[in-house]
């Protein structure tokens, strides 16, 4: 491989700015160039590195497709570097999706307050400045039932679209 290396060296076009060496093998070795850092960059592709290496996807990692389910900023994130996480991962397809747990917490609450709302003597006994909170905080369960509805809906579709396309 010295051989290869040294050849390929000898190739590259010399920058104007910078006296090139004879050889290789006498370059001094390259140092840290402080401007070239990038905090965010290098968070990102932690969070790259860190989500293919994750232990718990391994069986995800052995039938060439994973799936990854984060918090809304990783998401958007890993989404951004699909084409590493794929690479990084030798995948197949990569795919991202947020956790439903809104829904379930969401549905779960909405529940409850109905329940509430349907006891035995609740009309009676609870005020009315509160039968009103809780009528206005059903509305915005349902509200946000329904619109996470229609993005999975969109996730769903989406989906679909990209399977064809692959097919195709």
């Amino acid at each position: 491989m010295p051989f290869v290396t040294e050849e390929l060296w000898q190739r590259l076009p010399a920058p104007q700015h910078y006296p090139r060496e004879k050889c290789i093998m006498i370059c001094k070795y390259p140092s840290l160039v402080e401007c070239w850092t990038n905090e965010r960059v290098e968070y990102e592709m932690g969070m790259v590195e860190s989500t293919v290496s994750d232990q718990s996807k391994r069986t995800y990692l052995q039938k060439k497709e994973m799936k990854v389910s984060r918090t809304d900023q990783i998401v958007d994130l890993l989404r951004r570097h699909e084409m590493e996480v794929s690479t990084l991962a030798n995948l197949s397809s990569f795919t991202v999706f947020m956790t439903l747990n809104k829904t379930m917490s969401a549905k779960g609450y909405e529940e409850n307050l109905n329940k509430t709302m349907s006891a035995k003597g609740y009309e009676e006994k609870v005020p009315a400045h509160v039968k009103e909170e809780n009528v206005s905080k059903l509305a915005t369960l349902m509200q946000q039932l329904l619109s996470i509805e229609e993005a999975a809906q969109h996730f769903e579709r989406e989906a679909a679209a990209k399977a064809s396309a692959l097919q195709d």
